[in-house]
């Protein structure tokens, strides 16, 4: 079961729906009014704004006919009043604002803002372009004007801002149906956009931050559903050391893992779960490979088995493996075990019998994809780390299918398999017993051989401490992550390789685990 514990206030992604709910009971718990909640959008545009131009520099801002372009004047006039050579480009007559935005059309004038007509011309000269178009709630291509002018934003060589979403791009499922505004920057508000964070959404929205503009997280806790998988949230769920504690009682993981030709996987792996946290790590190879791991590992244990003529573990290492069970807490069973039906009927036996916490990945997956239902017979945890095209495997989908839809495809796996869910890929997804999050850490530079065989290590090693299956899928996606950016940071996108997120694990773990705490001053020595 999961605990109370991952149910703590954190951020969420957000549905326009959603969205569109928060603001309505925000402004009846406070009775407030959608103007104040404009000047304070207008207000963080203009902040956001200057820290991206020079003093005095020139800035143009597009401003539908909604809210979104209110925020827009609003912004127009704050940076006018602070020495800006503004100018405002409306897109519709001016009859056709209404309530608020009106308002900030008007005011915006007073102050002595420019503010043109759209009239298909060129953008001149301008430093920063802000983008106040349309905001969220887009549904289908931008069409007549709004198509010209976003194509006009994307030519011209200025520094672009988003207000909340980058205009043409889908705020609910990050689609792209024709134009839309290439943004170097998003400034959204109150709790982030779904589209925000799924692909190609991500790809246009650039650099996006967060901005508070009054409405409670807890509001935001209450009617979102999507859990941001951050720092925060994956530093709460990071097991705490005992002083008392030893290699025993700090988690033994039981890998099953690796063949001929893929012993890298296996070390990978196992490697892994030891600096994923684990005290005791015994991997499980066929008996012709074992003095190579042996060779290959030094904090790991080995355990030669049975093996088929192509050095693949046999059925007959199904006994030895399950004998060995009661002195472990989670099992990982997949990593480069090759596909030779011998090894496959060994998986489908270890998934039915197992007794324990299962973090099943690659091979693994292949083998179970013949027999899938057999997962909703597990009793103990089961966490699948599929990328799409192996959960397109496991349910009778295409890749394309679930890459359209990866947030409702992962809840709805969860469901259907009584699994957690671990959809692999840019701002990967934990789905599992009615929670359902996104990863905002890791780089398109982990796309690389043997990273997911790293992130199942760090998952069977955080279950073996006792998480509950989406707590420790959340805690180890988040980690695995953060020590792709770390790597990536130091060794450049292009140069990274799966070893690099071993060796940057324990900075990731130390930023989410709060190690210091043991090394003060005091600490070493002895002094109050």
């Amino acid at each position: 079961m999961i605990s109370e514990l991952i149910y703590w206030l954190t951020m969420k992604l957000v549905t326009a729906d959603e969205m569109r709910s928060i603001e309505e009971a925000h402004l009846k718990n406070t009775g407030g009014s959608t103007d104040e909640l404009m000047a304070k959008a207008g207000g963080a545009v203009a902040a956001k704004a200057l820290g991206l131009v020079s003093p005095r520099a020139a800035i143009v801002i597009f401003c539908g006919k909604g809210n979104n372009g209110g925020d827009g004047f609003v912004a127009a006039r704050l940076l006018q009043q602070r020495g800006y050579a503004v100018r405002a480009v409306k897109m519709a007559e001016d009859s056709a604002y209404a309530g608020p935005a009106a308002g900030a059309l008007a005011a915006a004038r007073h102050a002595g803002v420019p503010v043109e007509d759209y009239e298909s011309r060129d953008i001149g000269p301008a430093e920063l372009i802000i983008d106040a178009l349309l905001g969220f709630g887009l549904k289908g291509p931008l069409r007549g004007s709004l198509a010209e002018a976003v194509e006009k934003i994307n030519n011209s060589p200025a520094t672009v801002l988003s207000v909340d979403v980058p205009t043409g791009v889908d705020s609910d499922e990050g689609s792209v149906a024709g134009a839309a505004v290439m943004a170097d920057h998003t400034l959204t508000f109150t709790a982030p956009k779904r589209g925000l964070y799924l692909l190609p959404g991500t790809e246009y929205a650039g650099e996006v931050e967060l901005a508070d503009i009054g409405i409670s997280g807890e509001l935001v806790d209450s009617l979102g559903e999507v859990h941001v998988i951050d720092k925060p949230f994956s530093s709460r769920l990071m097991p705490r050391l005992l002083k008392s504690g030893h290699k025993k009682s700090s988690g033994r993981v039981l890998m099953v893992a690796g063949s001929a030709g893929m012993t890298g996987a296996a070390a990978l792996a196992a490697a892994a779960a030891m600096r994923g946290g684990a005290g005791l790590c015994v991997l499980v190879v066929p008996e012709s490979l074992n003095d190579i791991m042996e060779i290959k590992l030094t904090e790991v244990m080995t355990v030669a088995a049975p093996e088929t003529a192509s050095r693949c573990l046999d059925l007959k290492a199904a006994e030895l493996i399950l004998g060995m069970e009661e002195q472990f807490d989670s099992l990982a069973l997949g990593p480069g075990l090759g596909r030779h039906p011998e090894t496959l009927k060994l998986v489908l036996e270890l998934v039915r019998r197992s007794s324990l916490p299962m973090v099943l990945d690659a091979d693994g997956l292949y083998a179970v994809s013949k027999e899938p239902q057999i997962l909703r017979g597990r009793t103990p945890d089961t966490i699948i780390t599929p990328h799409s095209g192996e959960l397109g495997r496991l349910l009778g989908l295409a890749a394309e299918t679930i890459e359209s839809d990866r947030l409702g495809v992962a809840a709805r796996a969860a469901e259907e398999l009584a699994v957690t869910v671990v959809l692999k890929g840019y701002h990967s997804i934990v789905a599992g017993e009615g929670f359902l999050g996104m990863c905002q850490s890791g780089n398109p530079g982990m796309a690389t051989a043997g990273a997911g065989d790293v992130l199942t290590g760090v998952i069977a090693a955080l279950a073996a401490r006792g998480l509950a299956g989406v707590e420790a899928s959340a805690a180890a996606v988040y980690a695995h992550g953060l020590a792709g950016d770390l790597a990536a940071a130091d060794n450049s996108l292009l140069a990274t390789v799966a070893g690099d997120l071993l060796d940057y694990l324990p900075r990731a773990y130390k930023l989410l685990s709060g190690d210091s705490r043991f090394f003060t001053l005091a600490w070493m020595t002895g002094s109050e």
